[in-house]
């Protein structure tokens, strides 16, 4: 992607993040110019304010210049990545079957929009798995049955360690950030997905840093899997306050090893 190109993106991003718009977000007191705090829905209609961590000036990207990563396992102290979707319209596409065996993730739109998740269904306890194991893939089945849940803007989706998922566009989403925590592994697999069509190839090279990506959607029981899992609703568990301050005592500590 152009160097002008990836600074007008930033300068979006940050004139969304940093200013605010009609349809953010609302924000809470204590909040400062580089590090805004957000009142984030939860669950049971609780809320949480979630004070944002500072921004790298010069980001890493993706491939395809859609993703930044706003802050790395290098510049947190390794407590977690942060990767901001400045903009992300509505449709099919979105990330291949996959699972983090080390991540937790947190997905927020924190503007407009509505995300869905997408992993097993409520029908029976969530399963997690163990490094090397794949469903529908190593001689495991496939995770049977899928189910969905929605995150509107300003609410907050939980993608729990080992647990296969991934995620499409309902609504066009608006400054969609992503915590990955620990993250270690995304940063050198975020782009091998795009960079080969040999599903044995992704899935050998992502599976050595722990965060294996399926070209094949096997894992999810093959390519309907989207069309079966609107049929229920997903076991992720709601996001939590207990949650939210986990994710805020870590980015506390990464701002130890914000550079400069």
């Amino acid at each position: 992607m152009a160097a002008s190109s990836t600074r007008v993106l930033l300068a979006l991003v940050s004139a969304v993040l940093l200013i605010g718009l009609a349809d953010a977000v609302k924000t809470c007191k204590g909040g400062t110019p580089d590090r805004p705090v957000y009142l984030l829905n939860l669950a049971k209609g609780k809320t949480f304010c979630l004070k944002m961590p500072r921004y790298l000036t010069n980001p890493a990207t993706d491939t395809f210049g859609r993703i930044f990563y706003m802050r790395t396992q290098n510049d947190t102290c390794g407590t977690y990545g942060l990767v901001v979707h400045p903009f992300e319209a509505a449709g099919p596409k979105g990330p291949y079957p996959h699972l983090h065996y080390s991540a937790l993730e947190y997905f927020i739109p924190l503007v407009n929009g509505t995300l869905r998740l997408f992993s097993q269904a409520d029908t029976e306890p969530l399963k997690a798995y163990t490094a090397g194991k794949i469903p529908g893939v190593n001689g495991m089945p496939p995770v049977e049955p899928m189910g969905y849940v929605d995150v509107p803007g300003g609410s907050v989706g939980l993608g729990v360690k080992a647990v296969p998922h991934t995620w499409r566009v309902t609504e066009d989403i608006t400054n969609f950030v992503v915590f990955f925590v620990d993250g270690w592994g995304m940063e050198q697999t975020i782009n091998i997905p795009q960079s080969s069509s040999d599903p044995i190839d992704v899935l050998g090279r992502t599976s050595v840093w722990g965060t294996p990506f399926d070209l094949t959607n096997g894992m999810f029981g093959g390519d309907d899997y989207i069309t079966r899992a609107l049929a229920h609703k997903s076991g992720l568990p709601a996001t939590t306050k207990k949650d939210m301050k986990l994710l805020q005592k870590i980015i506390e500590a990464g701002e130890a090893c914000f550079p400069g």
